[in-house]
């Protein structure tokens, strides 16, 4: 494989890659506006760790 031709599947790679990610995104963004039944955004979830310490709070 010529040094062109691996620039070239790369490139393509980006692409599909980004295109993925884009329709990921807008799909995310779909189901949370539906979740939320307002226009607005949802809410973001809490962070794990938060989640772990409540969870651990009663057994300590």
């Amino acid at each position: 494989m010529t040094r062109q031709t691996a620039i070239r599947h790369v490139a393509r790679l980006i692409i599909l890659l980004n295109t993925l990610l884009l329709l990921a995104g807008l799909i995310a963004f779909r189901y949370s506006r539906i979740q939320d039944g307002t226009g607005h955004w949802s809410p973001p979830p809490p962070p794990l760790i938060d989640h772990f310490k409540v969870h651990r709070l009663p057994h300590a």
